[in-house]
């Protein structure tokens, strides 16, 4: 089962690229890596992937329906240059009067 995050960009002040050139090379990376890019704004990308995506390119072990937040400083990610931040938040259960 696909899991939904939104992944914080790093920010890169001393780059020779715009801030929109810098969300257009990281969602064009995330999706190299399997991600699915739902949405690009100024300072975060919501994607969506297996699990194992998440495991491989971000270190983190992730499970649908989890709630997280986690700070990415793994040296080792591929990805560890652009994404600074991981959320997840589940879809929200709505309760009806019976």
């Amino acid at each position: 089962m696909r899991v939904r995050a939104s992944l914080r960009l790093r920010r890169k002040p001393d780059s020779a690229h715009t801030p929109g050139e810098q969300v257009d090379a990281a969602a064009d990376e995330l999706k190299a890596e399997g991600f699915t890019v739902l949405r690009a704004g100024r300072t975060a990308i919501s994607v969506e992937a297996e699990p194992d995506v998440f495991r491989r390119a971000l270190g983190v072990d992730v499970e649908p329906g989890q709630s997280l937040v986690v700070a990415l400083e793994k040296p080792e990610s591929p990805l560890a240059d652009l994404v600074d931040l991981l959320e997840i938040t589940p879809k929200p259960n709505f309760f009806t009067a019976s």
